[in-house]
């Protein structure tokens, strides 16, 4: 009975009008439409060309790519050996029309180790053109295929072992604008996030290699945003104003993200990067999904001054394996949307604990670290606030073993921690204030010292004791 009742309502909802989803394109006939040969524009990201407005007949667009394997720096004193298109990570955005033909040339270099294809998540049969477009090195090839579904969509190329030659950086966007284009923003971005694999080479341990065994394990070393750690961080931010309306065209050639505005939320997102009109969407988000092997399209205006971050939610992504983006945001402040009421003081009745580390002794006793004897030592924490940059001023420190040193930390314009985990050292300093820290170092060695809120921006630092 309830099975029947249910049927019978759907069936009634059908007949009241719901004329299902919109007719899907249907492909035209090449040599009938003749069409204009246009050359693809080709951007570095996070770079997009200058989009079409998709309104004519359709083209053909010209689009040739180049396979790159280079060495270069993935992150700070480490290099890898990338694969790639065009010689960047990741590949440049191609932009065409809904129903617009993509002729594609694929050169291979006779100096690459690999052969290579392409498989565009926009083209329909043999395999999105990977079957039809392998090239050994010193080869090249040309395939076309007609964009008849509109949307954000991924390239890769799919060469055994594919996950090797996907996690080497060997992937890009291609997007396919809806009839009559998408409305204007004030500022677009071209954004790929990508998890490599690496371990130290026998040779040279900051030469990394690809590691079977990492990816056996799905345990990546790095996940990061454009190629590398720290490719939109510190000197390289995405830079906007209050009131820019801004697009992100966010891709992920292997793995699944959950990407987060850290201060602020998405307005429009188009749903698995889909421009179909009957394609979900969501509005006023505070997280979504970028699908494994696919792309989201989505949509914010900035309406508050200040650092942004752009992160996989999955946060150990963002602050341990460099993934995060940063967004420096530039105008007048509305204390209406966000306002100091009370300025960080001592919280009262409360005593403070004192700032003292046990020293460790032979005996089972804990006495106090005795206080630093000699001249304070200063360690200003910087920011884009103040100085520009998440640095620590005076970032690598040596110590004696059983020396005691007066700490002395200021912070500029953002709340940060001085923290060596190793050591139990965890100290907070809010904006504008300074903390004192005395410590004994007892134990030789090489420590790592961070920000934790800004450690994925590269405010890092060591203290060596010896």
């Amino acid at each position: 009975m309830l099975v029947f009742s249910f049927a019978c309502s759907q069936e009634s909802d059908i007949t009241a009008g719901d004329t299902g989803p919109a007719a899907p394109y249907e492909p035209r006939v090449f040599d009938d439409v003749n069409p204009e040969n246009v050359e693809a524009v080709l951007v570095a990201a996070p770079g997009l060309p200058e989009f079409p407005d998709c309104t004519g007949e359709p083209r053909n667009v010209l689009v040739t790519l180049q396979t790159q394997e280079y060495e270069a720096e993935i992150a700070p004193g480490i290099t890898y050996t990338f694969l790639s298109f065009e010689g960047a990570v990741p590949g440049p955005a191609i932009v065409v029309c809904l129903g617009d033909w993509v002729e594609a040339t694929l050169k291979n270099p006779s100096d690459s180790l690999h052969a290579h294809n392409v498989d565009f998540h926009a083209a329909t049969g043999d395999l999105g053109g990977g079957g039809v477009s392998i090239v050994a090195p010193g080869e090249q090839t040309t395939f076309r295929f007609q964009a008849i579904k509109e949307g954000a969509f991924v390239y890769h190329c799919a060469i055994p072992p594919i996950p090797m030659h996907v996690t080497s950086g060997m992937y890009g966007s291609i997007i396919v604008l809806p009839k009559g284009g998408l409305p204007d923003v004030d500022k677009q971005f071209y954004l790929m996030e990508g998890d490599f694999y690496t371990e130290p080479s026998k040779d040279d341990p900051s030469k990394h290699v690809y590691s079977p065994t990492r990816i056996s394990n799905e345990n990546p070393s790095f996940v990061v945003t454009n190629g590398k750690v720290g490719a939109l961080t510190g000197e390289n931010p995405l830079k906007v104003n209050v009131g820019d309306k801004v697009r992100f065209f966010y891709g992920q050639a292997n793995d699944e993200s959950w990407i987060h505005i850290i201060g602020g939320h998405f307005d429009l997102v188009y749903g698995r990067g889909s421009f179909h009109p009957d394609s979900f969407r969501e509005y006023g988000v505070e997280t979504t999904v970028v699908a494994a092997g696919s792309a989201t399209v989505a949509e914010y205006t900035f309406r508050y001054p200040g650092v942004y971050l752009l992160v996989n939610h999955k946060l150990i992504r963002a602050t341990e394996k460099g993934q995060a983006v940063q967004i420096i945001v530039e105008g007048k402040a509305d204390p209406n949307l966000m306002t100091v009421t009370a300025p960080p003081s001592p919280v009262e009745g409360v005593v403070a604990r004192p700032t003292a580390t046990p020293v460790a002794s032979d005996s089972d006793e804990t006495t106090s670290a005795p206080v630093a004897t000699g001249d304070d030592t200063f360690v200003s924490l910087q920011d884009p606030s103040g100085s520009g940059e998440y640095i620590f001023d005076e970032a690598d420190l040596t110590f004696g073993v059983g020396e005691s040193v007066n700490f002395v930390l200021e912070a500029e314009g953002e709340f940060h921690t001085f923290t060596v985990e190793e050591l139990g050292i965890n100290v907070a300093v809010t904006a504008g204030s300074t903390q004192e820290l005395s410590f004994t170092f007892d134990t030789a060695g090489t420590y790592e010292l961070i920000c934790v809120p800004h450690k994925a921006l590269g405010m890092v630092g060591t203290i060596t004791v010896q």
